[in-house]
């Protein structure tokens, strides 16, 4: 029974998931934006998310601005894109369990990056993170631990928002870096 009822949580988080890209990418005017302070967004949700982090011994680390820096967004939407990232290097940080989040402004931007020591990517396989579906190693990979839609939920997030995300690989390192406008 247990086994059976673990397989049906797994396979319903997996067509949520699959409706909810659905949904971003068919009905791209849903979108209800209203100034947001990224700052506070970005702290409360490492805040909800300690427990979770001290169970496997992760640290958040911030490098936040003084002043508050605000982006007209959706903020629903937006927290998704954060938490999918902030989970993602919590569940697969390596080393010292330290995870980076920084802000800034850039231009008419502001940038997010979370960071964190990971097993090493390959040039194919930082193009396809954000690809459907994709799992890093697929014959390592157990079903409990995602659907492989969350960075391609991410990206669409974030691109309807009129940003971009990416990740690069660096001295042990996994960059995911958004891009956002302030307004749109």
């Amino acid at each position: 029974m247990k086994i059976a009822f673990s397989k049906s949580e797994q396979l319903k988080n997996l067509i949520d998931d699959l409706f909810d890209y659905t949904r971003l990418m068919n009905d791209k005017n849903t979108f209800v934006r209203q100034q947001i302070c990224l700052n506070e967004l970005l702290d409360q949700l490492m805040e909800e998310l300690v427990p979770l982090a001290e169970q496997k011994q992760r640290l958040f680390i911030k490098h936040f601005p003084e002043h508050r820096i605000f982006a007209a967004l959706d903020s629903e939407k937006i927290v998704r894109v954060f938490d999918n990232l902030l989970i993602n290097a919590i569940n697969y940080t390596t080393g010292d369990g330290k995870i980076l989040v920084s802000l800034e402004e850039q231009d008419d931007q502001v940038r997010i990056c979370v960071a964190n020591e990971s097993d090493a990517f390959t040039a194919e396989e930082l193009n396809s993170l954000f690809e459907r579906f994709y799992k890093k190693d697929q014959s390592r990979t157990n079903v409990t631990e995602g659907s492989g839609l969350g960075l391609a939920i991410a990206k669409s997030i974030v691109e309807l928002h009129g940003g971009t995300i990416h990740a690069k690989y660096k001295n042990e390192t996994l960059y995911f870096v958004i891009s956002l406008p302030f307004t749109t």
